[in-house]
């Protein structure tokens, strides 16, 4: 939203959900968060099964696919429907997407938005490094 914009600037532009952690790997230093209908690979090993945890998630941080990713290094991919896409600061648009119950925001170019035809009800795959995130045990 631009009055967010304008408190935060637009790289501070995201969002913040909260999910249960299911399992933790210590020696890997992941822990697994349950949130919308989908699970995220977060930096949490300190974390234990059952609590509760919040997740930052910046818009420049996702990328958006229209088929199930393979073959990456990104940990994390979660299905999603579009909700709504709106323009952004220089050339981008913010495209919302809901993920079962909870929505994020992603930044993406307006050619993007073109090339794989996105539109309120599309259904795409958010993709996010594991790395890219901050969470934080409530």
């Amino acid at each position: 939203a631009p009055e967010l914009n304008a408190i935060v600037g637009a790289d501070a532009v995201g969002a913040v959900l909260e999910g249960v952690i299911t399992a933790v790997d210590v020696p890997g230093g992941l822990a697994q968060l349950q949130l919308g209908r989908g699970t995220l690979l977060v930096s949490a090993a300190d974390a234990r099964v059952g609590a509760r945890a919040r997740v930052q998630l910046l818009a420049r941080d996702l990328i958006l696919a229209t088929h199930p990713a393979h073959g990456l290094s990104v940990r994390n991919s979660i299905a999603g429907v579009v909700q709504e896409i709106r323009n952004d600061v220089h050339e981008t648009q913010l495209v919302t997407v809901d993920i079962g119950g909870a929505s994020v925001l992603a930044r993406v170019t307006r050619d993007a938005v073109a090339a794989l035809a996105l539109s309120a009800g599309s259904p795409v795959w958010v993709l996010v490094k594991a790395v890219s995130m901050r969470s934080h045990t409530l």
